[in-house]
């Protein structure tokens, strides 16, 4: 008798866990499906916030500027030190795909 309900909470605790593997996945989907239609029109040349940010027209905590990038720590912290990086020419960086070609 034992043995039955040792095997039917694991079979409840495996059923749970791959309940939220599953959600995690389709989450992800739904993340990335977003993702690419976002970036399908991100470029419009409007500003964004974080060309606001470098303009300085909205405030940051600056850490580090060059005439490259500027980097500042992060509104809603992750991590005990969360640091945002951005270029400041955005020259139509839009994607990963955009960043891998100018890298390499």
């Amino acid at each position: 008798m034992a043995a039955m309900a040792a095997a039917a909470k694991l079979t409840a605790a495996a059923s749970s866990l791959l309940l939220r593997f599953v959600r995690h996945i389709a989450s992800s989907t739904n993340e990335e499906a977003a993702a690419k239609a976002a970036a399908a029109t991100a470029d419009t040349g409007g500003p964004t916030i974080f060309d606001k940010i470098i303009a300085k027209e909205i405030p940051s905590n600056v850490v580090y500027e060059d005439e490259k990038v500027l980097a500042f720590r992060d509104i809603n912290p992750q991590a005990p030190v969360h640091v945002l990086v951005i270029p400041k020419i955005r020259d139509g960086l839009t994607g990963l795909d955009k960043v891998w070609n100018v890298a390499h």
